[in-house]
């Protein structure tokens, strides 16, 4: 429409004082990618978010989002005793996302089990559409997935509970308490600082393409336009501010995940798993947080990333640095 293309290609309408997209953020920035409180509350019991904050052209991403959306679409599912639809929602380039995708795509290819998902992504900033609408406008973090349990739509935020929900097999018995501790502790000093130091570097003018091109990989084009025209206009100082992201968070982000790093090499020595002799959320959870620079085949083929070259040279030099360490290699 002439409203569209009037938005995309005009500056003065992403001007940061029309709209401040820095709220934007925070609808979709903070903690597991939305919520600045780790807690997973149940959707009755959180604050109504204030949407009418989003003016001009927030609005108008918001129609478009929307009309290029379909929150019911549900592809075929892969086996006759597929039954039970899950809907995940996730941003582009989310650790936390990625844990939840994770364990789904483990309990989809489980021949035993009903569940079958399909992942609704979206650009950052522009998911909170689509999570504030599923959630009936009180939740905006991501993952989030969506189901029917006994005829009754289900409504869950953050990826630990999520995974406790829908994979209960990544929790054993006999480590579950163990492997909570260690994920929730993954989770705050893990997830947090990989965020923080992948985005600096990605925030830099000179990685904008690359950086939308990893956020809107598996979007739709109307997000990936979106996303491209508003990152250069105050999408970006928006998420640094949300985020907290500056030279000084980064570097104490670095030294965090070497940290980490040597504390999870330490507790491999000699083994296979980080508890017992299987795979647990505890192995999902680290695997999947460090992800975004370590960049996996299979999650960088996903993303339409090829090349380890193309990464900034702070996140080439971090991996340099950790990928033969027991704990990348894990």
């Amino acid at each position: 429409s002439k409203q569209f293309l009037h938005f995309v290609h005009t500056k003065e309408n992403l001007d940061t004082r029309t709209v401040d997209l820095s709220d934007m953020n925070k609808l979709s920035m903070h903690g597991e990618d939305g919520s600045s409180d780790k807690t997973a509350l149940p959707v009755e019991n959180t604050e109504p978010l204030l949407r009418n904050r989003m003016q001009g052209p927030m609005r108008v991403a918001e129609v478009l989002v929307n009309a290029f959306s379909d929150p019911t679409k549900q592809r075929t599912p892969p086996s006759s005793r597929k039954t039970q639809h899950v809907r995940l929602i996730t941003i582009g380039i989310s650790h936390f996302c990625e844990k939840v995708r994770w364990g789904l795509d483990l309990i989809e290819s489980d021949p035993d089990s009903s569940l079958y998902y399909t992942e609704d992504a979206h650009a950052p900033g522009l998911a909170a559409f689509s999570t504030t609408d599923a959630s009936n406008n009180t939740v905006s973090a991501t993952p989030m997935v969506v189901y029917e349990k006994t005829g009754e739509e289900v409504v869950l935020v953050d990826s630990v509970v999520i995974l406790q929900e829908l994979c209960p097999f990544l929790y054993p018995a006999r480590y579950k308490d163990d492997i909570l501790a260690l994920e929730e502790n993954l989770g705050r000093e893990l997830g947090s600082t990989v965020r923080c130091l992948c985005y600096h570097y990605l925030l830099d003018p000179d990685h904008f393409d690359l950086l939308s091109n990893l956020c809107t990989a598996n979007t739709s084009k109307v997000e990936s336009i979106l996303f491209k025209k508003m990152l250069p206009h105050g999408l970006d100082k928006g998420m640094r501010k949300s985020m907290g992201i500056n030279a000084e968070s980064a570097k104490d982000s670095r030294d965090a995940i070497l940290k980490i790093f040597a504390e999870i090499s330490d507790r491999l020595y000699g083994k296979t798993y980080l508890f017992g002799d299987v795979f647990t959320a505890a192995d999902l959870c680290f695997a999947a947080l460090v992800s975004p620079f370590l960049l996996p085949p299979e999650l960088a083929s996903m993303m339409g990333f090829h090349k380890l070259q193309d990464l900034p040279l702070g996140m080439r030099e971090l991996y340099d640095q950790l990928i033969d360490t027991p704990a990348a290699q894990h």
